[in-house]
């Protein structure tokens, strides 16, 4: 078996990577995902300071670095800061804000996400912000 373990930076040196090449190419819009952690916390810092397990702090700190690589650029970018993915939740029920988290449900429909990021394509209001995105059941 052949170990394919990726670097802890890989991703965030593939975001700068295509940040580089949009901008070297024209090309401005750019939606991304990344997790809520990456949303501010009520008491500082991001959300993913507490209460994330072990196995996921490097992808949580590989986000956050995207964000920072996101926000230092001049892209028109939008990044979606889901809660816990679902497959189970039809499409329909999903509540967004702009840099936070919607409160009273942790988990995200993939189908809410898709529809969400297709609606927020061409919207200006979402260009440089992280939206907080949560279905209801």
């Amino acid at each position: 078996m052949h170990d394919i373990s990726l670097s802890a930076t890989d991703l965030s040196e593939s975001v700068r990577c295509i940040v580089d090449v949009m901008r070297d190419l024209g090309i401005r819009r750019l939606l991304a995902i990344a997790a809520a952690g990456v949303l501010d916390h009520p008491t500082g810092g991001y959300r993913n300071k507490e209460g994330l397990p072990a196995y996921l702090a490097n992808v949580s700190t590989e986000h956050v670095r995207n964000y920072t690589t996101l926000r230092a650029s001049d892209l028109d970018w939008t990044l979606m800061c889901p809660g816990f993915l679902k497959e189970d939740i039809p499409v329909g029920h999903a509540q967004y804000l702009f840099e936070d988290l919607p409160s009273g449900s942790d988990e995200t429909g993939y189908k809410d996400l898709a529809a969400t990021m297709t609606s927020l394509v061409d919207d200006t209001n979402a260009y440089c912000k992280r939206v907080g995105i949560v279905s209801f059941r």
